[in-house]
């Protein structure tokens, strides 16, 4: 999902340029806070290879919702 999730990034700078990248990045920046911060009762316990894929593995849903999002407004 981070692998389409960058595709879409790519393609929506092409189309929008980067002041509209720089929202969905700054979106992605604070929902991933809001999921570690979140999950950090968990993931304070993790050893860092562990911490690092169970992250990943949380914003799986951030990939998807703002990859839907990107893709909405820049129907291929």
């Amino acid at each position: 999902m981070k692998d389409t999730f960058e595709k879409a990034l790519k393609d929506y700078e092409k189309k929008y340029g980067l002041e509209k990248v720089a929202g969905i990045q700054d979106q992605f920046d604070r929902l991933k806070e809001k999921v570690i911060s979140d999950n950090e009762h968990v993931l304070e316990w993790l050893p860092l290879r562990k911490k690092n894929e169970t992250i990943e593995s949380l914003l799986q849903g951030v990939y998807k919702k703002l990859t839907s999002q990107m893709e909405k407004e820049n129907p291929t």
